[in-house]
């Protein structure tokens, strides 16, 4: 650290005033960028809970009368409406006690492996998924669940794609500052040269009359 203040004491006043200025624009950026990735991711993850909710109270609309007919065949058909919804990874029809009904998961899902991680209502973020949880109601009570995972890789990617942008926009903003930095920095800096130059003249001749 004090081999880096002695480079910048060492520095021209052009200098200086450049490197100040991209420092203070990078973090600003470097600051504005992270507040925007947080900000969409969650935003994302929020657009996702709601979206897996929907499905999921929809299928739980859709299967009350097969949880309370203890229409197996039924519930199974209603689960494999999920086949064209790629993100979902399983679905599990609970019934009041929390015992499975019905099942369905994507191709390349082993379901065996994946057990409700949700033993009541809500939502869950794993690492790569995200779990849903909802009731079933028949006539105000719990007729059972209808449990929900989807596939959080989408997420990954548009974080990859939003920092890739954020990175582009900064370093085009960066560039910008740079050349517009060159440009104006003589109005600043041939005064303060002009006053140090003005400043060793009065100190060297002890003449008071000098002016800028």
């Amino acid at each position: 650290m004090t081999y880096l203040l002695g480079l910048f004491r060492n520095l021209s006043i052009k200098y200086k005033i450049a490197l100040i200025v991209l420092v203070t624009s990078g973090t600003a950026l470097i600051i504005a960028g992270a507040s925007l990735v947080t900000f969409d991711v969650r935003s994302y993850k929020s657009a996702l809970v709601s979206d897996l909710s929907v499905k999921a109270d929809i299928i739980a609309a859709n299967s009350t009368a097969a949880l309370a007919f203890e229409d197996y065949d039924s519930a199974k058909q209603t689960l494999n409406g999920l086949l064209h919804e790629y993100r979902i990874l399983v679905a599990y029809l609970l019934s009041a006690e929390g015992l499975t009904f019905a099942t369905y998961s994507r191709a390349d899902v082993h379901e065996q492996h994946r057990k409700p991680v949700l033993r009541e209502e809500g939502f869950f973020f794993a690492d790569d998924f995200l779990a849903v949880r909802r009731p079933i109601y028949f006539d105000g009570e719990v007729l059972g669940h209808i449990y929900i995972e989807a596939d959080l890789g989408g997420v990954s990617e548009r974080v990859q794609n939003f920092v890739a942008t954020v990175m582009a926009i900064s370093g085009a903003t960066l560039f910008v500052i740079m050349i517009l930095t060159s440009r104006l920095q003589r109005f600043i800096s041939t005064p303060l040269l002009g006053l140090a130059d003005l400043a060793k003249q009065i100190s060297r001749d002890r003449d008071y009359s000098g002016e800028l």
